[in-house]
């Protein structure tokens, strides 16, 4: 009896770990264009020193997007930043500024990892006024 409770204990925790390293990998990646609407430092109980949260504007480019009276239905995408060298290039960036944030989006993160599962990769200005 006591070996099988113990091979039973051995394959939970086998498959708790499993689960966690599974869900700790990346899904996706790609890019996104638009204009920084916010960045800050939120500074929650759980928001680690390095990291930073931010939303990006995405415009509205007409067709079926396009609402009635000429509105822009453009959305927010809402973006986690935990390295710094993406921190100083994101605060040089002006509010009039075209940029291309690259991405990876996690499955999962631990709360004091940021608020998103998206953590930018690579900031690109695209176009100046």
């Amino acid at each position: 009896m006591r070996k099988l409770i113990g091979l039973i204990s051995f394959i939970a925790i086998l498959g708790i770990v499993f689960a966690v390293l599974l869900a700790m990998g990346d899904t996706s990646e790609g890019y996104r264009d638009g204009y920084i609407q916010t960045f800050s430092h939120k500074g929650h109980y759980f928001n680690s020193v390095w990291t930073w949260e931010g939303e990006l504007a995405l415009p509205s480019f007409g067709g079926r997007h396009e609402q009635k009276g000429g509105q822009s239905s453009g959305g927010v995408w809402a973006f986690t930043v935990d390295k710094p060298s993406l921190v100083a290039e994101l605060e040089a960036v002006d509010a009039a500024d075209l940029v291309r944030l690259h991405y990876i989006e996690l499955r999962w993160s631990w709360p004091w990892e940021g608020d998103t599962n998206y953590r930018l990769t690579k900031v690109e200005v695209r176009r100046k006024p």
